[in-house]
């Protein structure tokens, strides 16, 4: 979910892309504008124009009002989006299942580098000196500038507890943040350029109300919105967790959606059942399925 600056709040979702207007929603993915209903990412750059990224098709942006899908290089590849960042000189980096790549004359142009080329890219941030961070499938971090892969960094630079990386982004102070297999967070202060740890500040959180974390976000406020699987945690800029009781929440919902499901389809048999015979007597009798069937109120009855 994306807040544009035009102040719509765009979706992305596995039925389409979104723009919720404050009383409607329009589905953009049924007008043939986007070649695929499965988005996966949304971003916004400098410049206002809107980065989509989707499950199987790529990415697209939107500007002008005007949809335009961005080939890649390398054809029938880095297809599967999942994450979007913006470089200083406005350089848009795209994160995918077959990699890193980045936006040039229109066009993806994939980083050449058997460290990442081929190994999915969960997220990716800036950090103050204009690297481009991202947390890898293989539980490292690389660190990028230009067309160079700087390092690739283990999690035990931030972690003593043997987590392994797993989404990380950027606040606007271009400090990093880092997710976990588990409960741990990091906020990394780059205080030198040295890729070694003696130039970085860790801070540690324990986010107990979510673990396995799938994605992090910084408001401009500082406060750390954390998705996991196992729940959703917010943690103020002054390091104190509010939770908000959905610890489960996915597991219980779904619990209580097969229910209604399981509900409504009862009632549908009932009430297609009752509608056929009411269509075959066609009126002609007292049927049954009358009583399923809203009428005007006698006055001389209650």
């Amino acid at each position: 979910v994306l807040q544009t600056r035009d102040g719509y709040l765009r979706v992305g979702s596995y039925g389409g892309l979104l723009r919720f207007d404050g009383s409607e929603f329009h589905n953009f993915s049924t007008e043939d504008t986007i070649a695929t209903p499965s988005i996966r990412c949304l971003f916004e750059d400098s410049a206002g124009r809107l980065w989509i990224g989707s499950s199987d098709a790529g990415v697209f942006v939107y500007e002008n009002g005007v949809f335009t899908a961005v080939p890649c290089t390398k054809k029938k590849s880095y297809l599967s989006i999942r994450d979007f960042a913006e470089g200083r000189d406005g350089t848009i980096y795209v994160a995918s299942t077959s990699g890193v790549c980045r936006v040039r004359s229109g066009l993806l142009v994939p980083y050449s580098n058997p460290y990442i080329t081929g190994e999915t890219a969960y997220a990716l941030g800036i950090d103050r000196y204009g690297r481009l961070w991202c947390a890898m499938s293989t539980g490292k971090c690389a660190v990028m500038q230009d067309d160079r892969v700087l390092a690739m960094l283990d999690a035990e630079l931030f972690f003593e507890d043997g987590s392994v990386i797993s989404c990380l982004t950027s606040d606007r102070a271009n400090n990093i943040y880092l997710g976990t297999d588990g409960s741990t967070l990091a906020k990394v202060v780059c205080s030198g350029q040295r890729l070694d740890g003696t130039a970085f500040t860790v801070q540690t959180y324990e986010v107990t109300d979510a673990a396995n974390h799938n994605r992090i976000d910084v408001t401009a406020e500082g406060d750390i919105l954390v998705s996991g699987q196992q729940g959703f945690a917010w943690v103020t800029a002054d390091g104190t967790q509010h939770s908000l009781g959905l610890g489960g929440y996915l597991d219980i919902g779904l619990i209580d959606t097969m229910k209604d499901l399981l509900v409504n389809f009862v009632g549908a048999v009932v009430f297609s059942v009752a509608g056929y015979f009411y269509a075959r007597s066609k009126g002609k009798k007292r049927a049954a399925a009358l009583n399923f069937v809203p009428s005007k109120k006698n006055e001389d009855h209650d």
